[in-house]
């Protein structure tokens, strides 16, 4: 048996002990994120798209992960007792690019407090019995959502940086009494992980093996 037919055949017993096969699965992820603003913000997730060298993309996971902070206050005005709830909310939304455009992620970081208020005690200053503030609160939501549309596959796909519109909205209330002062000040920051999961191309795979075999031989002359 020829070195060539030896090393074919050991290369084989390395690819089928490893799990290695023209349809194996692999993944890489490209992370991005904004820094914590006042919302009402815009910006862009930019990662790299799926290098086609690389294999067949099967598909396009993108990990959202929004985080709220900030501080709000309420008066109630009410003549009567009242349960009043604040919500710190961010809306923080992840889309395609133009011209494509439409919707690919969204999550809502929500900080959300519940408070017994008294009838107005005559004092506008968000405390006392029937007010209340609170300062320095925070929440983190994570959203995960998967594409395999051709379309999308496509998009994802080339050379260069993809460049998604980020978008973060206030959305903050207060419920619970019909005579309701409030303020809010919120702000939101946003985490992006990009993940492509693909076939990689074979001769990617035969080197995967070949170096193992290189790394055999290695530790057999060492």
């Amino acid at each position: 048996m020829s070195r060539f037919t030896l090393s074919l055949l050991v290369l084989g017993l390395i690819l089928g002990c490893c799990g290695i096969s023209s349809a194996s699965v692999m993944t890489v992820s490209y992370p991005d994120e904004i820094a914590l603003a006042s919302t009402n913000w815009t910006d862009v997730i930019s990662v790299p798209k799926f290098n086609p060298a690389m294999g067949d993309l099967q598909s396009v996971m993108i990990e959202l992960t929004g985080t709220v902070t900030g501080s709000a206050g309420f008066e109630s005005r009410d003549a009567s007792p009242s349960e009043v709830t604040m919500e710190l909310i961010a809306i923080i939304t992840v889309k395609r690019p133009q011209p494509q455009g439409g919707l690919l992620v969204v999550t809502l970081p929500t900080v959300s407090e519940t408070f017994q208020a008294t009838a107005y005690d005559q004092f506008l200053d968000f405390g006392g019995t029937s007010g209340d503030t609170i300062s320095n609160q925070s929440n983190t939501e994570t959203e995960i959502a998967t594409t395999a549309l051709p379309a999308d596959l496509l998009l994802f796909t080339g050379v260069g940086n993809i460049n998604l519109p980020i978008k973060a909205t206030g959305a903050s209330s207060a419920t619970g009494s019909g005579n309701l002062v409030m303020f809010f000040a919120t702000e939101a920051s946003a985490k992006a992980v990009v993940t492509y999961t693909y076939v990689p191309e074979p001769a990617t795979i035969a080197l995967m093996g070949l170096s193992s075999l290189v790394l055999i031989r290695r530790k057999r002359r060492s």
